[in-house]
């Protein structure tokens, strides 16, 4: 059977458009898609990025303790029982994609790609964390509602990384911070605090 003439040009042009369309897309986020296969990669990717966080820059040299009200803020998460935040010392790290955002900008506005992690510790001394919560921007769209942020928790010995079971006690956390792009910050030591612009 011979094809229409034309055909074979309307299919070039079709997957020349298609192929620019991915092109102008970026890449794939697989955070995105619903399905649990694509979600555990994402994770599982994550989850080694993760896994080099003390290489990041450390926010806060001396770790801060969390006041009573940001405790009981940051409501019991899944990982381990009662409140994970309850008289915890924080240290703070952010990778280089959100560096200039948290050390320097007084408004900051994170961009994509830019990961905090809040490693909690039961004493001020101890080396291992029990928990780590985590920041990650995402595309624009994500999540408008929360500034394109996806909130997750992980384990101090980082061999699982997921979801908070009360993400929404996050959330209405951080939306009282929108004007520094859902970051409250509060544990920047004041010499840095000093010299945001």
């Amino acid at each position: 059977m011979m094809s229409k003439p034309g055909s074979k040009t309307l299919l070039c042009i079709l997957l020349l458009v298609l192929f620019c369309a991915a092109k102008w897309a970026g890449p794939l986020n697989v955070a995105q898609y619903s399905g649990s296969e694509a979600q555990t990669n994402d994770l599982e990717a994550l989850k080694t990025e993760l896994s080099r966080y003390k290489t990041w820059t450390l926010v806060n040299p001396k770790p801060v303790l969390l006041d009573r009200l940001t405790s009981f803020d940051c409501a019991a998460l899944n990982i381990g029982a009662g409140n994970p935040h309850s008289s915890k010392y924080i240290s703070v790290y952010v990778n280089d994609a959100g560096r200039a955002a948290m050390m320097s900008e007084l408004y900051p506005k994170f961009p994509q790609g830019s990961i905090i992690v809040k490693a909690k510790f039961s004493e001020e001394n101890n080396g291992v964390p029990e928990l780590l919560t985590i920041m990650v921007k995402r595309r624009a769209g994500f999540d408008r509602a929360n500034g394109d942020w996806e909130f997750l928790v992980m384990d101090g010995s980082g061999s699982r990384v997921e979801k908070p079971a009360n993400v929404e006690r996050c959330h209405s956390c951080h939306l009282a911070r929108k004007g520094t792009d859902y970051v409250s910050r509060f544990y920047l030591p004041r010499t840095v605090r000093e010299t945001l612009k």
